[in-house]
Protein backbone atom coordinates (compact mmCIF):
# COMPACT_ATOMS: atom_id res chain seq x y z
CA UNK A 1 0.00 0.00 0.00
CA UNK A 2 1.42 3.37 -1.06
CA UNK A 3 0.35 6.92 -0.26
CA UNK A 4 1.67 9.59 -2.60
CA UNK A 5 1.02 13.22 -3.41
CA UNK A 6 -1.35 13.97 -6.29
CA UNK A 7 -2.39 17.58 -6.71
CA UNK A 8 -5.28 16.51 -8.95
CA UNK A 9 -6.97 14.74 -6.04
CA UNK A 10 -9.28 16.69 -3.68
CA UNK A 11 -7.14 15.85 -0.64
CA UNK A 12 -3.85 16.14 -2.49
CA UNK A 13 -3.00 12.46 -2.03
CA UNK A 14 -3.71 9.17 -3.76
CA UNK A 15 -3.72 5.76 -2.06
CA UNK A 16 -2.56 2.80 -4.16
CA UNK A 17 -3.22 -0.75 -2.99
CA UNK A 18 -2.32 -4.08 -4.54
CA UNK A 19 -1.96 -7.79 -3.95
CA UNK A 20 0.91 -9.18 -5.97
CA UNK A 21 3.14 -12.20 -6.38
CA UNK A 22 6.46 -11.92 -8.23
CA UNK A 23 8.27 -14.97 -9.61
CA UNK A 24 11.04 -15.79 -12.04
CA UNK A 25 9.72 -15.92 -15.59
CA UNK A 26 10.50 -19.64 -15.66
CA UNK A 27 7.53 -19.98 -13.29
CA UNK A 28 5.24 -17.88 -15.47
CA UNK A 29 2.77 -20.78 -15.71
CA UNK A 30 2.20 -20.52 -11.95
CA UNK A 31 1.26 -16.86 -12.30
CA UNK A 32 -1.05 -17.75 -15.18
CA UNK A 33 -2.63 -20.33 -12.91
CA UNK A 34 -3.13 -17.65 -10.23
CA UNK A 35 -4.78 -15.39 -12.79
CA UNK A 36 -7.11 -18.19 -13.87
CA UNK A 37 -7.85 -19.17 -10.26
CA UNK A 38 -8.80 -15.70 -9.04
CA UNK A 39 -10.26 -14.47 -12.32
CA UNK A 40 -9.08 -10.91 -11.64
CA UNK A 41 -5.85 -8.96 -12.01
CA UNK A 42 -3.18 -9.19 -14.68
CA UNK A 43 0.37 -10.40 -15.27
CA UNK A 44 3.11 -7.83 -15.81
CA UNK A 45 6.79 -7.84 -16.66
CA UNK A 46 8.78 -7.20 -13.48
CA UNK A 47 12.43 -6.21 -13.03
CA UNK A 48 15.08 -8.46 -14.51
CA UNK A 49 13.81 -11.94 -15.28
CA UNK A 50 10.81 -11.55 -13.03
CA UNK A 51 7.10 -11.42 -13.75
CA UNK A 52 4.28 -10.60 -11.37
CA UNK A 53 0.62 -11.31 -10.93
CA UNK A 54 -1.04 -8.15 -9.59
CA UNK A 55 -4.53 -7.17 -8.45
CA UNK A 56 -4.89 -3.43 -7.83
CA UNK A 57 -8.64 -2.80 -8.21
CA UNK A 58 -10.19 -1.98 -4.83
CA UNK A 59 -13.37 -3.74 -5.91
CA UNK A 60 -11.50 -6.92 -6.90
CA UNK A 61 -9.43 -6.82 -3.74
CA UNK A 62 -12.58 -6.45 -1.61
CA UNK A 63 -14.67 -9.03 -3.45
CA UNK A 64 -12.14 -11.67 -4.44
CA UNK A 65 -8.75 -11.46 -2.70
CA UNK A 66 -9.88 -10.53 0.82
CA UNK A 67 -12.58 -13.26 0.96
CA UNK A 68 -10.04 -15.86 -0.21
CA UNK A 69 -7.66 -15.16 2.65
CA UNK A 70 -10.58 -14.89 5.04
CA UNK A 71 -11.62 -18.43 4.11
CA UNK A 72 -8.02 -19.70 4.01
CA UNK A 73 -6.23 -17.73 6.73
CA UNK A 74 -2.52 -16.96 6.62
CA UNK A 75 -0.72 -18.70 9.47
CA UNK A 76 2.49 -16.65 9.64
CA UNK A 77 2.73 -13.12 11.04
CA UNK A 78 1.98 -11.90 7.53
CA UNK A 79 -1.59 -12.60 8.62
CA UNK A 80 -1.36 -9.57 10.93
CA UNK A 81 -0.36 -7.42 7.95
CA UNK A 82 -3.32 -8.86 6.05
CA UNK A 83 -5.72 -7.77 8.79
CA UNK A 84 -4.46 -4.19 8.50
CA UNK A 85 -4.61 -4.37 4.71
CA UNK A 86 -8.20 -5.62 4.96
CA UNK A 87 -9.10 -2.62 7.11
CA UNK A 88 -7.59 -0.26 4.55
CA UNK A 89 -9.53 -1.90 1.71
CA UNK A 90 -12.73 -1.57 3.75
CA UNK A 91 -12.10 2.16 4.12
CA UNK A 92 -11.29 2.65 0.44
CA UNK A 93 -14.33 0.62 -0.60
CA UNK A 94 -16.60 3.20 1.04
CA UNK A 95 -16.00 5.67 -1.77
CA UNK A 96 -14.15 9.02 -1.96
CA UNK A 97 -11.89 9.63 1.02
CA UNK A 98 -12.53 12.27 3.64
CA UNK A 99 -9.56 13.75 5.48
CA UNK A 100 -10.51 11.62 8.51
CA UNK A 101 -10.54 8.41 6.51
CA UNK A 102 -7.28 9.35 4.80
CA UNK A 103 -5.73 9.73 8.25
CA UNK A 104 -7.00 6.24 9.14
CA UNK A 105 -5.25 4.91 6.05
CA UNK A 106 -2.05 6.71 7.05
CA UNK A 107 -2.29 5.23 10.55
CA UNK A 108 -2.53 1.77 9.01
CA UNK A 109 0.34 2.42 6.62
CA UNK A 110 2.50 3.47 9.57
CA UNK A 111 2.30 -0.11 10.88
CA UNK A 112 3.15 -1.86 7.61
CA UNK A 113 6.64 -2.73 6.38
CA UNK A 114 9.00 0.13 7.18
CA UNK A 115 6.28 2.53 8.20
CA UNK A 116 5.93 6.08 6.87
CA UNK A 117 8.46 8.04 4.87
CA UNK A 118 9.82 11.19 6.49
CA UNK A 119 7.73 13.31 4.12
CA UNK A 120 4.50 11.52 5.06
CA UNK A 121 5.37 11.83 8.75
CA UNK A 122 5.78 15.57 8.27
CA UNK A 123 2.53 15.86 6.30
CA UNK A 124 0.50 13.84 8.82
CA UNK A 125 1.83 14.84 12.26
CA UNK A 126 -1.30 13.49 14.00
CA UNK A 127 -0.50 9.93 12.93
CA UNK A 128 -0.87 7.17 15.52
CA UNK A 129 0.30 3.85 14.12
CA UNK A 130 -2.50 1.29 14.02
CA UNK A 131 -2.08 -1.57 16.45
CA UNK A 132 -0.87 -4.72 14.75
CA UNK A 133 -2.11 -8.04 16.10
CA UNK A 134 -0.10 -11.18 16.69
CA UNK A 135 -0.96 -14.42 14.92
CA UNK A 136 -0.83 -17.39 17.29
CA UNK A 137 1.04 -20.28 15.73
CA UNK A 138 -1.10 -23.38 15.36
CA UNK A 139 0.86 -26.53 14.64
CA UNK A 140 -2.22 -28.06 13.02
CA UNK A 141 -1.43 -26.07 9.87
CA UNK A 142 1.70 -28.15 9.28
CA UNK A 143 0.21 -30.83 7.09
CA UNK A 144 2.13 -32.09 4.06
CA UNK A 145 0.44 -30.02 1.35
CA UNK A 146 0.74 -26.78 3.33
CA UNK A 147 4.44 -27.40 3.97
CA UNK A 148 5.04 -28.14 0.27
CA UNK A 149 3.35 -24.88 -0.76
CA UNK A 150 5.19 -22.89 1.90
CA UNK A 151 8.55 -24.40 0.99
CA UNK A 152 7.89 -23.76 -2.70
CA UNK A 153 7.66 -20.05 -1.95
CA UNK A 154 10.06 -19.60 0.97
CA UNK A 155 12.78 -22.28 0.88
CA UNK A 156 16.02 -22.87 -0.95
CA UNK A 157 18.16 -25.90 -1.75
CA UNK A 158 21.84 -25.04 -1.53
CA UNK A 159 25.00 -26.89 -2.54
CA UNK A 160 28.20 -25.41 -1.16
CA UNK A 161 31.79 -26.47 -1.91
CA UNK A 162 34.62 -25.93 0.56
CA UNK A 163 38.23 -26.95 1.03
CA UNK A 164 38.74 -29.98 3.23
CA UNK A 165 41.26 -32.65 4.18
CA UNK A 166 39.48 -35.24 2.04
CA UNK A 167 41.25 -37.07 -0.81
CA UNK A 168 40.03 -34.55 -3.34
CA UNK A 169 40.75 -31.62 -1.07
CA UNK A 170 37.21 -30.38 -1.47
CA UNK A 171 33.88 -31.40 0.00
CA UNK A 172 30.26 -30.53 -0.59
CA UNK A 173 27.71 -29.27 1.91
CA UNK A 174 24.04 -29.76 1.10
CA UNK A 175 21.39 -27.64 2.78
CA UNK A 176 17.65 -27.13 2.73
CA UNK A 177 16.70 -23.87 4.44
CA UNK A 178 13.69 -21.68 5.12
CA UNK A 179 14.29 -18.13 6.30
CA UNK A 180 11.62 -16.09 8.04
CA UNK A 181 11.41 -12.97 10.17
CA UNK A 182 12.20 -13.63 13.83
CA UNK A 183 8.56 -12.94 14.68
CA UNK A 184 7.78 -16.34 13.08
CA UNK A 185 10.29 -18.26 15.19
CA UNK A 186 7.52 -20.58 16.45
CA UNK A 187 6.75 -21.60 12.88
CA UNK A 188 10.39 -22.48 12.18
CA UNK A 189 10.56 -24.50 15.37
CA UNK A 190 7.35 -26.22 14.33
CA UNK A 191 8.99 -27.22 11.05
CA UNK A 192 11.78 -28.91 12.99
CA UNK A 193 9.12 -31.00 14.70
CA UNK A 194 7.36 -31.68 11.42
CA UNK A 195 10.50 -32.98 9.66
CA UNK A 196 12.07 -34.47 12.78
CA UNK A 197 15.43 -32.90 11.95
CA UNK A 198 17.19 -29.62 11.41
CA UNK A 199 17.92 -26.65 13.62
CA UNK A 200 16.78 -23.12 14.19
CA UNK A 201 19.01 -20.15 14.73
Amino acid sequence: MAISKDEKRPLGYVVSVAFEIALDVKDLDILKGMLAYFGVGAIYKHTGNMARFKVSSVRDLANVIIPHFYNYPLVTQKGADFELFKRAIGILNQGPLSIERLQEIVNIRASLNRGLSSSLQASFPETVAAKKGVISFNGDCLHSLWVVGFADAESNFHIGLYKSKSKLGISARLRFAITQHSRDANLLQGLIGFFGCGSYG
